[in-house]
């Protein structure tokens, strides 16, 4: 029997349909090869992920306990520099302190120098025996030694004076005996 051209065109379409399975099916099997592929590639990236995931897990903990001991050494150090500070201070109020009572020494030593000067200059002798000149008589201590025809001076008051100059010469030989001359 002849064939018809619709018997044809559907001989094709069953072929065509045939072929789309066939393709379908390879189709299909690639498509499943490609979907386990990525699977398996999602599955890796996955691991990989979490891997890296429990690393930066592990070094927040590591890097926050460092954090903890980073901060008790800070506040060490603060404490340490206050208590560097507050040493610090008594020390310069002690060295000022000091220097106040420096300054004031070295004070009493330059009036005591300076009292010394005056002492120095100053003859005890002057002060204890003052021998002077009465007109024509020599004095000590106000007392006249000798006498005039002119002036007539009482024998209690030369005899005084005479005691004086003979003190003064007894003072003056221990001193000399003092100082080895």
């Amino acid at each position: 029997p002849p064939q018809s051209k619709c018997d044809d065109d559907n001989d094709n379409n069953n072929d065509d349909d045939t072929q789309k399975k066939k393709l379908s099916s390879k189709d299909v099997k690639q498509q499943q090869k490609q979907q386990q592929q990525l699977q398996k590639q999602y599955s890796q990236e996955t691991q990989a992920l979490q891997q890296q995931l429990q690393s930066l897990a592990a070094d927040k903990e590591r890097l926050k306990l460092e954090y903890e001991h980073l901060e008790l050494e800070a506040q060490r150090m603060n404490e340490f520099e206050q208590m560097f500070f507050c040493d610090a201070n008594d020390f310069w109020y002690s060295i000022e302190n000091l220097s106040m009572q420096h300054a004031a020494v070295r004070q009493q030593i330059r009036q005591v120098s300076s009292h010394l000067e005056v002492m120095k200059r100053t003859n005890v002798f002057d002060d204890a025996f003052h021998i002077y000149h009465d007109g024509h008589f020599g004095t000590i201590n106000g007392l006249r030694l000798g006498r005039l025809p002119s002036v007539s001076v009482e024998w209690e008051e030369i005899n005084t004076g005479l005691g004086q100059c003979v003190l003064l010469l007894d003072v003056l030989a221990q001193r000399c005996k003092a100082k080895n001359f």
